[in-house]
């Protein structure tokens, strides 16, 4: 008998325990609730401004509790939902509303602004709710953690679909396909340095004499050995050598503070730590350096034999799950931990790059990554797998995008990484529209944006590669093949071969597509 609109808008705040069953979950909210109806004279603005920002809520329910006529005694105890989709003219001032309808049936009315959601994902929203009411009322004592939001469907995608990836690789170590390249093209041009150069045959055979000298010294598989060079031809020569004894390297950046290079070396303890005359006072005390530019080991190196070590020459045999490499991370806690990475992850990485960008002889790879950094271990051995040029930047030339732009023109390198931050500084380059050579840029380590995705396109022209993985799982678990989006973070793509990648809730469960959740790899 009352003329007005007697309703209240009010945000509702909903703590999700997955540990709390249904029935104390609505009971928890009905307390919660009702103690905040002696504020409820206030306004949704007033609560706004109170709260310290805008909006509070982007969905809305709305219960239409109006007279509609005489019950039906004769209605059922049991729930009963049917999902029904048609076309209607309403929409809603909030990108999702859901109106509850008195009569017999109830009915349920979803909104939806078009811009926001299409048909399909607010019929799949719909689709869930209703298994969520079933699921309430069948067991109100259950764990509201338990309850299945995905249908049958849905859960094959999220577990089987997408992770699909079984692929066959290479049953061999690094090392063991390093050496067959070497042995396939013995006469083409490996690594290329200022100015200097190796062949597949030189590289290689100034590797084994290395390598042979680490095995005399009794080094070999699940030893480790540091590597504390610039970039060089000593360096590639370095790395490869203590592949082939069947050792892991550990990179040392010269570049690092002090104390941060003798934690490194105190908590991995290498056994062998190789170095050059001109950065060798850098390094903390250590019993193992080896100065390899000095005279007397020049000399002594050139009595070991030139050919590839076997598991006969080595300590132990070399097998896929022995470490191939360590590299520290920051850390979580804030103090830098090492990753050991077998052979068997970064020959599944290696091969995977190869099957979808195919290098070709006439290829070549812009190393310029610190090697303490671990996209430099693609960089080094990516190319050298399949007889492509290694190209190695100078010292500190990573920094340098004028100088990347006329060593990318000057070597025709054909493959390049940046992380968005420096491939932003190398976008402003003049130079950078005139590396015609490039036929892939790979960008990860950092959020790439759209905006950056299109100026590369204008300026460069190149096709770009979005990729994403943490240090433990062998550089990388995803890849996006760049396209043109509207806005936001170019997305991080989908698995690797023989990766499977879930999005679950804190309850380890996997969560609808679209949902937020945590990446477990």
């Amino acid at each position: 008998q009352m003329v007005g609109l007697f309703i209240n808008t009010l945000p509702l705040r909903l703590q999700w325990r997955p540990d709390e069953s249904v029935r104390d979950l609505l009971l928890r909210l009905q307390t919660e609730q009702s103690a905040l109806l002696d504020h409820q004279h206030l306004g949704l603005t007033e609560i706004q401004r109170l709260a310290g920002h805008g909006e509070l809520f982007d969905t809305l329910v709305v219960f239409e509790n109006f007279p509609v006529g005489d019950g039906d005694d004769d209605a059922p105890d049991a729930l009963r939902i049917a999902l029904h989709s048609h076309h209607g003219g309403d929409t809603s001032h909030y990108p999702v509303g859901l109106a509850l309808i008195p009569g017999q049936p109830y009915q349920l009315k979803l909104s939806y602004r078009p811009d926001l959601f299409t048909r399909d994902e607010v019929l799949r929203l719909g689709g869930r709710y209703q298994r969520l009411l079933e699921a309430f009322v069948a067991d109100a004592g259950q764990p509201v953690g338990r309850i299945e939001l995905l249908d049958a469907a849905e859960t094959a995608q999220v577990l089987r679909d997408w992770n699909a990836t079984e692929h066959a690789v290479p049953a061999q170590t690094l090392a063991e396909l390093l050496s067959a390249q070497a042995a396939r093209t013995p006469d083409a041009v490996a690594v290329v340095f200022d100015g200097q150069t190796l062949s597949y045959a030189e590289l290689d055979a100034r590797a084994n004499r290395l390598a042979h000298r680490l095995i005399a010294d009794g080094i070999g598989p699940e030893d480790l050995v540091g590597v504390a060079l610039p970039r060089s031809l000593e360096l590639v020569v370095a790395l490869y050598a203590v592949l082939k004894s069947g050792a892991a390297y550990l990179p040392l950046d010269t570049d690092y503070p002090s104390d941060r290079l003798a934690h490194m070396i105190a908590d991995a303890a290498p056994v062998r730590i190789l170095t050059r005359g001109d950065v060798v006072e850098r390094l903390p005390a250590h019993d193992g350096l080896w100065q390899i530019d000095e005279a007397r080991f020049v000399i002594e190196l050139a009595s070991y034999a030139d050919t590839s070590p076997t598991d006969t020459d080595r300590t132990r045999p070399l097998q896929l799950d022995h470490p191939a490499y360590v590299i520290y991370t920051s850390g979580s806690t804030g103090t830098p931990k090492g990753a050991v990475i077998p052979h068997r992850g970064i020959v599944n990485r290696l091969a995977w790059m190869q099957g979808e960008y195919g290098l070709q002889a006439d290829d070549a790879v812009l190393q310029k990554t610190p090697t303490s950094f671990d996209v430099s271990v693609w960089e080094l051995f990516w190319p050298l797998l399949h007889g492509a040029r290694l190209v190695v930047a100078r010292p500190d030339g990573h920094r340098d995008p004028a100088y990347l732009a006329d060593l990318i023109q000057r070597e025709q390198v054909t493959t390049v990484h940046f992380v968005a931050s420096m491939l932003e500084m190398f976008v402003q380059e003049p130079g950078a529209a005139a590396c015609t050579s490039l036929r892939r840029i790979v960008c990860g380590g950092e959020a790439l944006s759209a905006d950056l995705h299109r100026r590369v396109a204008a300026h460069i022209g190149r096709p770009l590669h979005h990729s994403y993985g943490p240090t433990e799982v062998s550089i990388g678990v995803t890849a996006w093949p760049c396209r043109e989006i509207e806005d936001g973070p170019i997305p991080i793509g989908g698995p690797i071969w023989n990766t499977r990648l879930y999005v679950l809730d804190n309850a380890l469960r996997p969560v609808p597509a679209g949902v937020t959740g945590e990446l477990y790899i």
